[in-house]
């Protein structure tokens, strides 16, 4: 009878362990869940600014600032402008 006893009170506290440490994983598993979220949301923040940041960097706007600014340019004058004529090849009219 002794022998009873003792094997089902060492099989409940088997048993309580093995829930406790699974109830442990599943909190730890947790918390790596919410890490990896909180990262994965930093990530598409800074996704979306580098791209908010390169199409500011193409913008027609910007590169005409640059353009004119920093290198000196000017649209042409209308005696600069030469029109090519995308049709026969020349002489084969």
């Amino acid at each position: 009878m002794r022998g009873r006893h003792f094997a089902a009170i060492l099989g409940a506290t088997l048993l309580t362990c093995a829930f406790v440490w699974v109830r442990l994983q599943i909190v730890s598993i947790s918390y790596d869940i919410n890490e990896l979220e909180k990262r994965e949301r930093s990530t598409r923040d800074e996704c979306s600014k580098l791209t908010l940041q390169i199409n500011e960097a193409k913008s027609p706007q910007r590169l005409e600032h640059i353009a004119r600014l920093k290198l000196g340019m000017h649209p042409p004058r209308p005696d600069q402008n030469i029109v090519l004529s995308l049709g026969l090849p020349l002489g084969a009219r």
